[in-house]
């Protein structure tokens, strides 16, 4: 049984083949960060240096190295913003539109790439899963029901779905817009940076918390989804039998407590959903109100200027934003980890029925079926043929008789490798059919009546 963080690895491989779109979709999500911090940075020099009183040559607050290293050309450029000021309050403007302009055609060219990776790892998993089905034995459909292998082929993969969309094209981006932010807090004020994102750690604590419930839930949810469809299937395909009994009432409330229960099981998920972002308000609300606070002393003591107190601000409320969506993001991924837990777990079944290494291809059949003390058992306690020994040359008519159940359908199915016996040998021209191809023997004309 692997790890919830082995089936997340495993998700991710599927998105290797889809590495070019990956590799430009994060370089647009680096740059919408950038331009990010970059909008809410030119907040201080327009409060700075285009509204501060003339003459206050040190009036925009910069980091202590940078205002070393520009020295009389900080007063320099003061000077030249306060003569210019309507002509540097459009240029920012625009410069400020530009950069909203390219936001947008970064995060069109961003979404689109990783909706395509999301989906395209969907299908996929879709592909390889109803591929792998085919090679799994008659025994693997005996013991599930049809709705429950289609509920892990479709529940359960677009629960897987919806992880993957939020991974490729979500999960990625507000990490990097969180670092581009704490850099600004650090740029502008790092002893105010410090005190406001202390709460911060605190905030991962619940986020781990309710996703580890979401998972854990998700996966009871997945399992009813399975079980009501398995209803559904058995009483459409069954609807002759359901009615020739008049056994209506009772598959009407087998259905509606399954749909309850999937209901209970959903709604105790959403419990936890909804709390998550009031939890986080909550939390950043501590962060906001002391840089509030020591923010507007450090102003009116002369420590920090407004435009720097006003971009800490604005940058410091960007924060808490991806902060509450990366909790959002992650009760998303944690409901399709349940959903990728039972995909894979199909995905890594082994069919009762195997070909060796070495199998060899099987000619056209020349002579005829020998059964040597062949005995076969559905289960550990359901044997249906015990030491059955016969032979059935080619072209004879062999005939089986036994009352229902007695194993002549069984038999049958054990020439064509559709079962493997449990002890005993089959073999076909003296060659034992465990050591030949499957391909190979189910192309054999057998009639065998």
């Amino acid at each position: 049984m692997q790890t919830p963080f082995q089936q997340f690895v495993r998700l991710l491989r599927y998105a290797v083949p889809y590495r070019t779109r990956l590799i430009i979709a994060i370089a647009c999500l680096f740059l919408i960060a950038l331009l990010n911090a970059v909008s809410i940075g030119s907040l201080q020099p327009i409060f700075d240096g285009l509204f501060a009183p003339e003459g206050g040559g040190s009036g925009i607050s910069l980091p202590a190295p940078v205002k070393a290293a520009m020295g009389q050309r900080l007063v320099r450029v003061q000077d030249f913003l306060q003569a210019n000021r309507i002509s540097v309050l459009t240029f920012i403007g625009a410069a400020l539109f530009l950069v909203f302009l390219a936001k947008g055609v970064l995060t069109y060219l961003q979404q689109l790439h990783m909706r395509y990776v999301a989906e395209g790892v969907q299908r996929d998993i879709r592909n390889d899963l109803y591929a792998h089905l085919q090679t799994q034995s008659l025994g693997f459909f005996a013991h599930r029901s049809t709705g429950e292998i289609m509920s892990r082929l479709t529940s359960d993969v677009e629960s897987l779905g919806d992880a993957s969309t939020e991974v490729f094209r979500n999960a990625l981006r507000e990490p990097l817009n969180i670092i581009a932010l704490i850099a600004l807090l650090f740029l502008i004020k790092w002893q105010l940076a410090l005190l406001s994102l202390l709460v911060l750690p605190v905030a991962i604590l619940p986020i781990v918390k309710f996703g580890a419930k979401i998972r854990r839930r998700g996966a009871r949810v997945q399992e009813w989804r399975a079980r009501l469809n398995t209803i559904l299937q058995e009483t459409v395909s069954g609807v002759r039998i359901v009615k020739a009994f008049g056994m209506e009432e009772y598959e009407k409330r087998r259905y509606w407590d399954a749909s309850d229960q999937v209901f209970t099981s959903i709604m105790r998920i959403w419990r936890v959903d909804a709390l998550t972002s009031p939890v986080l308000e909550v939390l950043g609300s501590v962060g906001i109100v002391a840089a509030v606070w020591v923010g507007g002393y450090l102003v009116f003591t002369r420590s920090l200027t407004p435009g720097a107190f006003m971009a800490f601000l604005g940058a410091l409320v960007s924060l808490y934003q991806p902060v509450k969506r990366i909790s959002q993001i992650n009760n998303i991924i944690q409901k399709g980890m349940a959903g990728a837990a039972r995909v894979f777990e199909l995905l890594d079944l082994r069919s009762e029925v195997t070909e060796r290494p070495d199998a060899e291809v099987l000619g056209r059949m020349q002579e005829g079926v020998q059964f040597h003390n062949v005995s076969f058992a559905y289960g550990s306690d359901r044997v249906v043929l015990q030491g059955v020994s016969f032979s059935a040359k080619l072209g004879e008519i062999v005939a089986i008789v036994g009352s229902s159940g007695a194993g002549k359908t069984t038999l049958v199915n054990l020439i064509p490798r559709f079962y493997d016996p449990i002890s005993g040998m089959i073999t076909i021209d003296g060659r034992e059919i465990s050591r030949v191809t499957v391909r190979s023997l189910r192309e054999q004309p057998l009639a065998l009546r």
